[in-house]
C-alpha cells in the first residue's frame, strides 16, 4: 500500500533531496489528463497526470535541509490548493473581469524584449537537412507581427477551435496555478479570445521595440484588473464541511480526547491556540485553513508578545505549543473524516533546544535528604504513610528548588 509521504525523501543516486506526495484517490481520477505547474524555490516543475500516476514525484534541487523544507511546504501548499478544486467538482463560471485578469500571463510572456543573442532559428536545405541560423532583430519582429495578425484573426472569427488547439495547454496550466481544474464552456471559450488578444497586443509591444527601438511604455500592460478569487461550486460534502468551525473542530476532538485521558491542560492549550489560529486568519473556518495560512501563522506568532511576561513569544512556545496542537487535532480530524486535509502536514519549524542548566538527576546529598524527610514523616488519620512521605519528599524538593 502507498502511503501518503510529508517529508523529502532521498533519491538513490542523487545528492538531491526528492518531493514525494501520494494523490488523493478521491481526486485521482479528476486530474488525469492534467499537467501540473509546481512551484518550488523560483524553479517549476512540471508533472503530468496519467490514469496510472499514484504519486507526484520531482527533484526538489538541493541538499540544504533549511532550503529543503521550504521547497517542500510551497509544492505542498501549491498541491493543496490543486486537490482542493478538485474535491469541490464541477465547473466554474468566470467572469469578464477574471478572464481578462487571467490573459495577463499570456501578456507577460509575449511582451518581452527581443534578444537576437539567444534567438535560433531553423531552416532546410534542398535536402531537407536543418540548418540553425541566428535571425536578425527585424526578422523576428516580423515574425511576431505576423503572428499577432494570426491570432487577431482567431480572435475575430471567433475560432475557438483552432485557439483551443494553439494555446489550450497553456491556458490549463494558467488555471491549474490559480487552483482551478475545470472552467465552464462559456468561461472557456471567453478565456481563449482574451488570451488571444493578450497575445497578439504583447508580440505588437515586443515588435515595435525591436524595430523602431520604442521602450517607451504600453498602455495595455495596465488594463488587466488583479485577480478575484471566483466562487466554487461545492459537492454536498464540502457543504457540509463549511460547517466545520476551528472552535468545533476541537470541541469535538475533545469529546473523544476526554474518554482516552487527555488532561484538562491539554484541552485549554489545544483551546488556546485554535482560538489564537482564527484571530489571525479572521475566519473560524477549518477547512479553509492552507498549508501557506500556517506559514503566515508562524511569522506573525513570532512577532508577538506575551501577555504575561511582555516578552516575545519563544519558537519553542509556538512549535511545541500551537503548532503541535494544531497538527494533532487537524490529524484526528482528517483521520475521523471531518475535514479532507491537514494543513499543518509536511510544515517543518526550528526552535532551540532547551538550556540544560544542571543535571537531570538528583545529587547524592539531594537525594539523602529528599529520602530522610520521607522516613521521618508520620502519617497522620488513615492516610496511607506511603503518601505522606511522598507529599513530604514533594514539598520539601519544591523548597529547596530541586528538579
Amino acid at each position: 500500500m502507498l502511503y501518503r509521504l510529508t517529508r523529502p525523501m532521498r533519491r538513490k543516486g542523487s545528492q538531491f533531496r526528492q518531493f514525494n506526495r501520494r494523490i488523493p484517490q478521491e481526486v485521482a481520477s479528476k486530474l488525469v489528463g492534467k499537467t501540473l505547474s509546481i512551484p518550488f524555490g523560483g524553479h517549476i516543475a512540471t508533472v503530468s497526470i496519467g490514469p496510472r500516476t499514484k504519486a507526484i514525484r520531482f527533484s526538489l534541487r538541493s541538499n540544504d535541509p533549511s532550503e529543503v523544507k521550504i521547497r517542500q511546504a510551497e509544492a505542498e501548499a501549491y498541491l493543496e490548493a490543486i486537490f482542493r478544486a478538485a474535491r469541490a467538482g464541477g465547473e466554474i463560471d468566470l467572469t469578464h473581469r477574471q478572464a481578462v485578469s487571467l490573459s495577463k500571463a499570456f501578456y507577460d510572456a509575449w511582451a518581452i524584449d527581443v534578444d537576437r543573442l539567444h534567438s535560433l532559428g531553423v531552416e532546410f536545405d534542398e535536402n531537407r537537412n536543418p540548418i540553425i541560423i541566428r535571425p536578425s532583430l527585424d526578422e523576428i519582429a516580423l515574425g511576431q507581427q505576423s503572428t499577432a495578425q494570426h491570432f487577431r484573426n482567431l480572435r475575430e472569427t471567433d475560432n475557438t477551435l483552432a485557439l483551443g488547439e494553439r494555446i489550450g495547454p497553456l491556458l490549463d496550466r494558467v488555471l491549474m496555478n490559480h487552483g482551478i481544474t475545470a472552467v465552464s464552456t462559456n468561461s472557456r471559450e471567453v478565456l481563449l479570445k482574451e488570451c488571444a488578444r493578450a497575445i497578439e497586443q504583447g508580440m505588437t509591444y515586443s515588435a515595435r521595440k525591436a524595430l523602431e527601438a520604442d521602450f517607451t511604455g504600453d498602455p495595455n500592460a495596465s488594463r488587466f484588473p488583479a485577480w478575484e478569487e471566483p466562487a466554487t461550486r461545492p459537492s454536498s460534502a464540502d457543504a457540509r464541511q463549511a460547517t466545520v468551525s476551528l472552535k468545533g473542530l476541537v470541541d469535538r476532538w475533545w469529546a473523544e480526547a476526554e474518554r482516552l485521558g487527555k488532561s484538562q491542560s491539554t484541552h485549554e492549550t489545544y483551546e488556546r491556540a485554535f482560538k489564537t489560529l482564527a484571530e489571525f486568519l479572521q475566519h473560524d473556518d477549518a477547512t479553509r485553513v492552507t498549508t501557506r495560512d500556517i506559514i503566515a501563522f508562524k511569522d506573525w506568532r513570532l512577532n508577538q508578545s506575551s501577555p504575561t511576561t511582555g516578552k516575545p513569544v519563544s519558537a519553542r512556545t509556538i512549535k511545541y505549543g500551537d503548532i503541535s496542537a494544531l497538527s494533532s487535532v487537524f490529524t484526528w480530524a482528517v483521520d475521523n473524516q471531518i475535514v479532507r486535509s491537514n494543513p499543518v502536514a509536511g510544515f517543518k519549524m526550528k526552535a532551540p533546544k532547551a538550556k540544560k542548566l544542571r543535571a537531570k538527576h538528583f545529587t547524592p546529598d539531594e537525594a539523602s535528604s529528599i529520602l530522610k524527610a520521607s522516613l521521618e514523616t508520620q502519617p497522620v488519620g488513615k492516610q496511607p504513610y506511603q503518601r505522606w512521605a511522598a507529599r513530604a519528599a514533594g514539598i520539601l524538593t519544591e523548597s529547596a528548588g530541586l528538579p
